[in-house]
């Protein structure tokens, strides 16, 4: 059975779960020993782009609910639309704020980089939902599938085999990616 939401409800409670699991995410690839298949969808260490990882699982996974619970009820052809250019738009404020605060106060700060996660995933349901509530267009999830797979494909190469620039380096000893190469 499933139970039927208003939408603002629906949208504030996956914002909370996505953040949730957003953290839990973080930690899960260490705390299960580090195993390979995980480490291409989960973050491997604390690299920028490895924390770019922690919006888009909870988005697809919003995304995959969404459909099944709203679906079928309503007219959403375009969620999936407006899903890709939420993680899209996450995974450009993210690296732009973070080096943005590095740059003004000269040195990393957890607290800093919390909140930015935070308020990403905040900005994502805000842009999705108003997108979704104002969507009078007949449209087309393809793209929006289309572009979040190919998200995961990016990790998956860059995962493996990261390019040698400060988005994907391990700060802590200076490596690149999952084979510490």
């Amino acid at each position: 059975m499933v139970i039927y939401l208003k939408k603002k409800t629906f949208f504030t409670l996956s914002t909370i779960f996505s953040i949730i699991l957003g953290t839990f995410i973080h930690f899960i690839y260490n705390i299960l020993h580090k195993p390979f298949i995980l480490g291409l969808f989960v973050p491997i260490n604390e690299s920028v782009f490895e924390h770019l990882k922690l919006v888009l699982i909870p988005l697809t996974v919003f995304g995959i609910i969404y459909s099944f619970v709203y679906g079928k009820k309503e007219n959403n052809k375009n969620i999936w639309n407006y899903i890709s250019i939420a993680v899209i738009l996450s995974m450009i404020f993210i690296p732009l704020m973070h080096y943005l605060y590095i740059a003004i106060i000269k040195n990393t700060s957890t607290i800093f980089d919390i909140v930015l996660y935070i308020l990403s995933v905040i900005f994502s349901y805000i842009y999705i939902y108003i997108k979704n509530e104002k969507d009078n267009e007949k449209g087309e999830n393809k793209r929006g599938i289309l572009l979040i797979l190919l998200l995961y494909f990016i990790f998956v190469v860059f995962t493996i085999c990261p390019p040698r620039v400060e988005l994907f380096k391990y700060p802590i000893n200076n490596t690149y990616g999952i084979f510490w190469l």
